[in-house]
């Protein structure tokens, strides 16, 4: 019986996951092992991983509830695309509130004081300060971060 769960959606969960932490080929390799994510060492066996999941219901994947966090049995749970941002927004805040933000007030003033209004600026400050050409691009047009 247990054969047929390598077969099943909590397999493909499992090995999607260690896909993430593992192959730098991935698109999006850079969200998860690339910044450090990783699966624990009680999860490097699917029977453990099974055995603390459960099986996965079906219309529900695997989520991390802190995005920053590994994945873990504590920081894990399965839950459908709504429960998923319903989670993410939770605790949602702009600027300083928000827990997970790399910029501070200090730091959105001086991209603007030094934005000369050309797109190689704003390129070269989003790898200065680790966040996204969007990032910056919404902060020098006043689209977030407001006074």
């Amino acid at each position: 019986m247990r054969n047929r769960h390598y077969q099943g959606r909590t397999y493909k969960s499992w090995a999607a996951m260690w896909t993430r932490v593992r192959n730098p080929n991935r698109k999006d390799w850079n969200r998860y092992g690339g910044r450090g994510i990783y699966v624990c060492k009680r999860w490097q066996k699917f029977e453990n991983f099974l055995e603390d999941m459960g099986i996965r219901p079906k219309g529900k994947t695997l989520d991390r509830r802190d995005s920053n966090g590994n994945y873990t049995p504590l920081n894990c749970r399965w839950a459908s695309p709504y429960e998923q941002v319903q989670g993410r927004l939770k605790g949602f805040f702009r600027g300083e509130k928000n827990n997970q933000a790399r910029l501070t007030a200090k730091k959105v003033k001086a991209i603007r004081k030094s934005w000369d209004h050309t797109y190689a600026l704003i390129r070269r400050l989003s790898i200065k300060y680790k966040v996204s050409f969007g990032c910056i691009s919404k902060i020098v047009y006043g689209q977030t971060w407001q006074d």
